[in-house]
């Protein structure tokens, strides 16, 4: 990696922050993993009030917000090499503003085809996902994931 040139993780681990301004880092400790321990704890709480909600029947726009949060914080825990999230980016992925644009964290962290684009491909990302999911590895020091030799 050329020097100054950050891996594409850091530029959305970058967007993330700034999109949730409740994050305050906590002083004496490592900022990224402060960071990820944060992103974690706000999805798990995240997932229990959607599926809370889910029982409660209450209304659609509650619902909304809480999806368009997991979108931005499965978007964060992508970009720390939690794969298993993946989808959570397709199946949150807001219909329209500017935070769309975060689900270009597919194309630039995973060895997509060429051509798939969130937005339109939806399925065909999830398919090659599930496809591919067990062969794939984080790689911090690419910021991206990379395919091993592996079954899969």
């Amino acid at each position: 990696m050329a020097p100054g040139h950050q891996p594409p993780s850091r530029l959305y681990r970058t967007a993330v922050r700034q999109t949730l301004t409740q994050y305050r880092p906590r002083a004496g400790v490592d900022p990224e993993e402060d960071f990820r321990d944060f992103l974690q704890a706000c999805y798990r709480e995240e997932r229990a009030r959607l599926e809370s909600l889910k029982a409660s029947e209450a209304g659609p726009q509650e619902s909304l917000m809480i999806k368009n949060g997991l979108f931005v914080l499965a978007t964060g825990l992508f970009a720390f090499g939690r794969i298993e999230v993946a989808e959570d980016l397709l199946d949150y992925l807001p219909s329209s503003g500017g935070i769309r644009k975060l689900a270009l964290a597919l194309q630039a962290l995973l060895p997509l085809p060429e051509g798939l684009e969130p937005w339109r491909d939806q399925d065909a990302i999830r398919a090659w996902l599930r496809q591919h999911k067990k062969r794939l590895r984080w790689d911090e020091a690419q910021g991206r994931y990379v395919a091993s030799h592996g079954a899969g």
